[in-house]
């Protein structure tokens, strides 16, 4: 059985299985390409449409078109009614993507797909993750593992390689992930990992592009409204990202945009879109060098430098990234492939090898131990921070992991604990963490001390999704929950 990998993208999602050799291939589309566009339409508002064909539609159902849903995964919000009434969120739009992969992929290889390694951005909290694992489940696919994007292209990487450590720059359509990994034998240990969840070239497009409104206003005399000017908004959209592209090998190109009949041609220099985009690319390059501080290395112990991401190709950052750092960017990795290929190596690690035109594919021989990007722990009462957050995993502890912490009542002759989870650093101030649920022990045993009894396990699989477990070790009575994202109130006393 073909366990498929699936780089599922913000604006582009790729797929790659082994092949006979022991290397990964790209699987191309119904369309004949290797990239699908992460995009849904609703042509007329009611039939769904995936891929480039609703790319397309964008122009002139703008209305009916959905983009970079993948942001918004988790949340509860409708981004689109059809006429007949069906609701969709970020998980059923991206559910639909991954249902025409899957029949594509079925296409191609000629074969049933059933299972999938999936990859999601490093920085991807629980409720995120689950909610890419229950579009794939509508999708009709198994999850065998969901592996963060860079630790996927630090696999691509390690595959043939052994003794080096490596930093992954992994700059997508919506976000940025950084990534420090060691590669020893045939173990791939990932070291540490950060990102910024709003950083990605979909930034870069829109920067620009309100530098090419702010300069149609100046020459059409009106700024265009969204509500009047749809076709114009998805018309620059699409003109901006090709000045984009045209501007990593020219000094210039001229963007011509129209609406209500006034039209107006607009000159961009690469200078103007390094002066207008180099807050981005620093405040990428910054959080390549606290994760280098947090792991405890610096750029020259890092072997290889390595991009990933199409919009790592965007002008400047290239150039930024090798000044900051003293290193030359890796040419030994393909940017656009490397997810969806190292998700393909897993895959077929998870497959334990598999059958291709009669003949057995062994599994490659590589093992990745990947680490959670969050710190986790219990809300406290200390007597010293006041409502703070005691880390019982630390951030960047391996995956899975199960650790314990084990705390007091807060008061004498309690008998109800409620159990809040944060994700914060140790001693955070309870209200800047974010709360991630609670659970409750109720009828415990009055006790007139105060020893420690409340135990806290939280239990993290290979997928990076967080279970927690509570006991009162006196009583034996103990409570559950898979992380939640709801609010709780605070319970336990260090």
């Amino acid at each position: 059985m073909i366990v498929m990998g699936i780089d599922f993208g913000t604006t582009q999602s790729k797929m790659a299985v082994m092949d006979e050799f022991g290397r990964a291939k790209p699987i191309r589309n119904a369309e004949g390409d290797e990239i699908t566009p992460t995009v849904v339409a609703f042509e007329n508002g009611e039939t769904p449409i995936v891929g480039i064909e609703a790319y397309r539609l964008a122009l002139s159902q703008p209305e009916h078109t959905r983009m970079d849903f993948k942001l918004k995964l988790g949340a509860d919000e409708v981004l689109y009614t059809t006429k007949s009434g069906k609701k969709h969120t970020a998980t059923t739009l991206s559910s639909l993507v991954l249902a025409k992969l899957k029949c594509d992929a079925e296409s191609a290889l000629g074969e049933s797909i059933h299972a999938v390694v999936l990859t999601c951005p490093a920085n991807f909290q629980d409720h995120q993750r689950q909610a890419l694992l229950d579009a794939a489940k509508l999708a009709g696919l198994e999850v065998r593992r969901l592996v963060p994007e860079p630790s996927a292209a630090a696999m691509a990487y390690g595959l043939q390689r052994s003794d080096q450590t490596f930093f992954v720059f992994d700059l997508g359509g919506g976000t940025f992930d950084a990534t420090v990994a060691r590669i020893q034998g045939a173990k791939l240990d990932v070291l540490g990992t950060s990102g910024l969840p709003n950083v990605g070239g979909r930034n870069f497009d829109q920067i620009l592009m309100e530098h090419l409104l702010h300069e149609f206003k100046g020459k059409a005399g009106f700024a265009p409204d969204r509500s009047q000017d749809l076709a114009f908004f998805e018309d620059a959209r699409e003109r901006t990202e090709q000045a984009k592209v045209t501007l990593a090998t020219r000094e210039k190109t001229t963007v011509t945009l129209g609406a209500r009949g006034k039209y107006a041609s607009i000159e961009v220099t690469r200078d103007t879109f390094l002066r207008l985009t180099a807050s981005l690319v620093e405040q990428a390059a910054s959080t390549c060098n606290d994760l280098l501080q947090l792991v405890g290395l610096s750029w020259s112990r890092i072997d290889k430098l390595l991009f990933v991401g199409g919009g790592s190709r965007a002008v400047g950052v290239k150039e930024a990234m090798e000044k900051a750092s003293g290193q030359r960017v890796s040419q030994d990795i393909d940017p656009i492939r490397a997810v969806a290929f190292g998700a393909a190596i897993q895959g077929a690690i998870e497959a334990g090898g598999f059958v291709l035109d009669g003949r057995a594919i062994p599994a490659p021989k590589l093992h990745l131990t990947d680490v959670t990007a969050y710190a986790i722990g219990c809300m406290v009462d200390d007597v010293h921070l006041g409502f703070s957050n005691a880390v019982i995993v630390p951030r960047h502890s391996r995956v899975p992991s199960r650790l314990t912490k084990t705390f007091k009542l807060k008061e004498p002759q309690q008998t109800h604990a409620e159990i809040v989870l944060l994700q914060g650093n140790e001693g955070d101030p309870a209200d800047q963490c974010l709360r991630l649920g609670q659970m409750e022990l109720s009828d415990l045993p009055a006790e007139p001390t105060m020893p420690p009894r409340i135990e806290v396990t939280l239990d993290f699989d290979k997928n990076g999704i967080c279970s927690a477990f509570g006991k009162d070790t006196l009583s034996g009575k103990s409570t559950q929950m898979r992380i939640d994202y709801s609010k709780g109130l605070v319970g336990v006393h260090r």
